[in-house]
């Protein structure tokens, strides 16, 4: 359906009068990229070669990459934005712009501002809220060509407020970029903490400050009941409930619950096989998922369980390559060092702390990511 409106929903007051609906194809320049197969791709050299997995390794920015190249022909220049040309990776809209010089594969393309037509970084916000896949030809397999590019029509404001409305968008992906930091440095820190715990290189006292017994080594099946319960039918799902959660993830309600406290569950079937979760209190927990249950609370903290196996991993009793499994048996048998029930409590807080830190950061970043996309279609028409 075609977007009859000329004018954006918030605007900058200083600014009035209708947006000019433009072709692309008269707005830029469009270059495609290089085969990978007939270069010498080095770990140095002058340019980044860039592929579209290297499009996940920013927000917007693309600096750098795996692979580096010294050939000086068909560069695409900086201030380039590139996005997918091919592929189920153009449905994700990942869109990026080059801060340097560089070189990419035949899967990418990048379009670039003629003189004075269009400002790089309002084209950036303006196709990332257009969505690749409406440009795209996702008849069979989607693709983006020159012949999608050039017609496709676009509404712009004159480059004055191109140039406002981009800077102030820029501004609040400056605040997600250090949210994401942040996120990052805290899960690092997590990871680095979980490390020395688990190798017991770090170890916590008692409140007067003796050390506690020595870690026994116990097997999952000795301190749990590992347990797979019955799976929901899909058309038996309903609309309000108890949730209901698969392979570690929620995926409905149903009438009943099957687990009255929170739960330690570790993926048993499909892609997620392996990932350990703790699923509130009062939820439906299905089959794909190995429900840790009667967990001894006067000898065991479940959450210390719940890192000490997170850490673990169960990378090494996952079975079947087509539709990777665990099965009962395998993960009774798999061992753990547990110290005494005081130590497990002080380990678990303090890690819980850590996590719920984790949380806050997150809601803030999906808070901050809201709250952009509500500008993007408010401010773009």
């Amino acid at each position: 359906m075609e977007n009859t409106k000329k004018v954006p929903v918030l605007r900058f007051p200083e600014f009035s009068g209708v947006w000019e609906v433009k072709k692309l194809g008269d707005l830029v320049e469009i270059q495609s990229g290089l085969s990978p197969s007939n270069f010498e791709l080095l770990e140095k050299g002058k340019y980044p070669f860039l592929k579209v997995e290297e499009l996940n390794n920013c927000q917007k920015y693309q600096y750098d990459s795996r692979n580096y190249i010294d050939l000086d022909k068909n560069l695409i220049p900086a201030e380039s934005i590139i996005f997918p040309k091919r592929g189920m990776a153009i449905l994700n809209n990942k869109v990026r712009i080059t801060k340097i010089a560089s070189q990419m594969d035949s899967n990418l393309m990048a379009i670039f501002p003629k003189k004075n037509k269009i400002n790089t970084e309002f084209l950036f916000y303006k196709i990332y809220s257009e969505k690749l896949y409406k440009i795209a030809d996702t008849s069979s397999i989607p693709q983006i060509n020159n012949k999608h590019i050039e017609p496709y029509k676009i509404k712009i404001p004159e480059i004055k407020e191109q140039q406002k409305i981009a800077d102030f968008i820029s501004q609040i992906d400056s605040r997600i970029e250090k949210i994401v930091k942040k996120k990052q440095l805290l899960e690092r820190y997590k990871k680095g903490v979980m490390q020395k715990i688990f190798n017991q290189e770090l170890r916590f006292k008692d409140d007067n400050g003796n050390d506690y017994l020595d870690w026994e080594i116990k097997e999952i099946g000795k301190i749990s009941n590992p347990k797979q319960w019955a799976t929901i039918s899909a058309i038996d799902l309903l609309d309000s409930g108890y949730a209901v959660y698969g392979a570690n993830s929620f995926i409905g309600y149903y009438s009943e619950y099957n687990h009255e406290f929170e739960t330690v569950t570790v993926t048993c079937r499909g892609a997620t096989c392996g990932s350990v979760s703790l699923i509130p209190e009062k939820s439906y927990i299905t089959g794909n998922s190995m429900c840790l249950d009667d967990i001894e609370s006067t000898i065991y903290n479940y959450k210390f369980i719940y890192y000490a196996i997170s850490f673990r991993g169960f990378g090494d009793i996952i079975s079947g390559s087509a539709q990777p499994q665990i099965i009962g048996s395998a993960i009774k048998k798999v061992k753990i060092n547990i110290p005494h029930l005081e130590e497990q409590t002080k380990i678990a807080d303090f890690l819980n702390e850590i996590d719920c830190k984790i949380n806050i950061v997150s809601k803030q970043l999906e808070g901050t990511k809201k709250y952009k996309n509500g500008l993007l279609k408010k401010m773009f028409v």
